[in-house]
């Protein structure tokens, strides 16, 4: 035991300067690798950093991709839709008949249907001049009334759409005159109102409307 503690004794000096020379290589190692640790860190950071954008980018790219792909779909079905209301043929009765349905529902009195131009008001009433019986639809942004299923037809040497035009004419409230405008984009046939013309007479609202609707085939 006493040889051991004087041998430690003998090269405790050794000891230390070895210890000292280990711990200066350690700080010279830290001190010369540090800025590259340090450099290695941020391209790490950076790296990441870009990733995320990367990823963000992509998850906003596969948004909008998704959101048109259902804009475009929902376009499609509305054309269809509107495809589906312009018959093949003239089929006046059954319009005849919604729209008389329409006139005894919102109460409307002295109700007159006839082909644009060739009614005028009585007793001196408003006057929309003559206007064509039948005419081609003129179109909207590229599209004719029929939607994509016109656009084809027309694209495949088809004849566009036909379309004719009736003025209506009634006296009615207001109320029932608004709750008409509301209802005839709903029909079964496609109606497009071109115009809306009212007037008092003697205390009655009286009204001039001219509307179209559409159909394939000849007019």
């Amino acid at each position: 035991m006493a040889s051991a503690g004087a041998t430690i004794t003998r090269y405790r000096p050794l000891l230390l300067l070895v210890g000292s020379l280990a711990a200066a290589a350690v700080l010279l190692a830290l001190f010369l690798f540090s800025p590259k640790v340090r450099a290695i860190q941020q391209l790490r950071e950076a790296a990441a950093e870009r990733q995320s954008r990367v990823s963000e980018s992509l998850r906003q790219w596969s948004e909008m991709s998704e959101r048109r792909d259902v804009r475009a779909r929902a376009w499609e079905e509305a054309l269809a839709r509107a495809a589906g209301r312009v018959p093949h043929g003239p089929e006046l009765e059954g319009f005849m008949e919604e729209l008389s349905a329409l006139a005894v529902r919102h109460h409307l009195r002295a109700f007159r249907l006839t082909p644009s131009g060739e009614m005028r008001w009585a007793a001196g009433g408003p006057d929309q001049g003559p206007a064509p019986v039948a005419s081609a639809p003129e179109p909207q942004d590229g599209l004719t009334p029929g939607g994509a299923d016109a656009g084809a037809s027309a694209a495949a040497g088809e004849s566009p759409p036909t379309e004719l035009r009736y003025r209506v004419l009634f006296t009615s409230t207001y109320p029932d005159l608004a709750d008409l405008l509301d209802d005839l984009p709903r029909m079964r046939r496609l109606v497009t109102v071109r115009s809306v013309k009212v007037a008092m007479k003697e205390g009655a609202l009286e009204t001039a409307l001219e509307i179209s609707i559409f159909h394939r085939g000849s007019p």
